[in-house]
């Protein structure tokens, strides 16, 4: 019996998986710059197990339902260019995506009962422009002064296999309502939208509102388009984590740390990933800050810095995280700021380094024997080290070629190892 019970749940467990099957729609046969609306009349069509509704009148020539697009005119506004993504793209740059039209009948139906973890949602340009510029049947979101309380909502159902609704997620394409005006927005990008709350369902079921509607519906273009349905994404790993380190009472020196190295997020590759420092345990030893730079091309550069408060000493438990596609990982490391023994200070006076700071290379001057030198990085990397040395100066130059911040240098002798910072501007 237990050996059945095992063999069904394995089962079920594999079941599970199969159905975890991603819609991206490159699964589906289309040309460049192309799309499909249902005109062969096959009223539906399925990509990753997922089967799409479409609706096509062949008497009039117009669809509803979903639809699927290759299109790539993110600038033309009207109802001509009603296939394309106002992105010009799919997800990431991918080539198709899902293009909806609501006129009652928007559903996609799971092959077998699971639960759905989302999708990505932008705006169909058609619905884009007419909500920025308003057209001959619809308002400009804002109106004439800007100050309008608009908004474009999508509403997700789930169902299960009675029929029953297990629960409803809203996502606003627009949304004016913001006392702020700088919070204004219409959506212009891949966004992506948590569907975990509905449960295990058999069927997805969508419908728009917007607040420019009359006696007929909504005036706003009843579009949207959809991508990469049921999508697993993974919460950033830790890439390199932080060492732990030491640093010396009263120090003056900023220690700043990159956080690209840190984290990385290979499933979403392309999206923003945003940092904060999460938790200071003895915030009266260290202060702890994230902050940006502006990079090449263009890119920003996201760093920690680390300063000791003056006059004291202790052991700080750093927390920082890494955010990105609505996942969170955290990574803690240890500050430790102490005064320096009567041995370390000895030391210190045994070697000498300048300048610190420095700009391609430094000096090192040794008031006694000395067997190797070691430098590492702010996440204990070594990246380069001399052993066999004679005679009591050196000029290092091994860190010309890395960029700006703080190192660890190492000088280690025959009874005695001392550490300290050095920086390169």
């Amino acid at each position: 019996m237990k050996k059945f019970t095992l063999m069904m749940w394995l089962l079920a467990a594999v079941l599970s998986i199969k159905a975890q099957v991603v819609s991206t729609f490159e699964d589906l046969p289309l040309e460049a710059d192309s799309y499909w609306n249902g005109s062969d009349g096959s009223g539906k069509f399925i990509s990753g197990k997922v089967t799409f509704i479409n609706d096509y009148n062949a008497t009039w020539g117009v669809w509803s339902g979903f639809a699927y697009s290759s299109k790539t005119d993110r600038l033309t506004p009207g109802v001509g260019n009603q296939y394309s993504a106002v992105t010009g793209a799919g997800v990431l740059g991918s080539a198709n995506y899902a293009v909806a039209y609501d006129f009652g009948n928007l559903k996609a139906q799971l092959d077998v009962v699971d639960s759905v973890s989302g999708f990505y949602i932008t705006n169909n340009a058609y619905a884009y422009y007419a909500m920025r510029d308003g057209d001959p049947y619809s308002k400009k979101f804002g109106g004439a002064s800007g100050t309008d309380p608009d908004w474009f909502r999508l509403n997700i159902y789930g169902l299960a296999t009675t029929g029953d609704t297990t629960g409803v997620v809203v996502c606003y394409l627009a949304d004016f309502r913001s006392d702020n005006p700088a919070e204004d927005y219409i959506l212009d990008s891949w966004k992506w939208v948590d569907l975990t709350s509905l449960g295990k369902i058999k069927e997805l079921r969508f419908t728009l509102e917007s607040s420019d509607a009359g006696a007929w519906g909504i005036n706003t273009p009843g579009y949207f388009c959809l991508d990469n349905l049921n999508y697993r994404d993974k919460a950033p790993e830790v890439a390199l984590p932080v060492a732990d380190m030491v640093l010396s009472k009263n120090s003056t020196e900023t220690v700043r740390i990159p956080l690209a190295p840190v984290f990385k997020d290979d499933d979403s590759p392309g999206l923003p990933m945003t940092y904060q420092v999460e938790r200071l345990e003895n915030d009266q030893v260290v202060e702890a800050s994230v902050y940006s730079y502006p990079g090449d091309g263009g890119s920003t550069l996201y760093y920690l810095d680390l300063n000791v408060i003056p006059n004291t000493a202790g052991v700080c438990r750093v927390t920082i995280s890494a955010t990105c596609n609505g996942k969170k990982t955290e990574h803690t490391f240890t500050v430790e700021v102490r005064v320096p023994t009567g041995v370390e200070s000895v030391l210190a006076q045994k070697v000498s380094v300048f300048p610190n700071p420095f700009r391609q290379s430094f000096n090192l001057q040794f008031a006694t024997d000395v067997d190797r030198i070691v430098l590492r990085d702010l996440q204990g990397r070594l990246l380069w080290q001399q052993t066999n040395l004679s005679g009591r100066q050196f000029q290092v130059d091994a860190l010309a070629n890395y960029p700006s911040g703080i190192y660890l240098l190492t000088v280690i002798g025959a009874d005695f190892s001392y550490s300290q910072p050095v920086v390169k501007k």
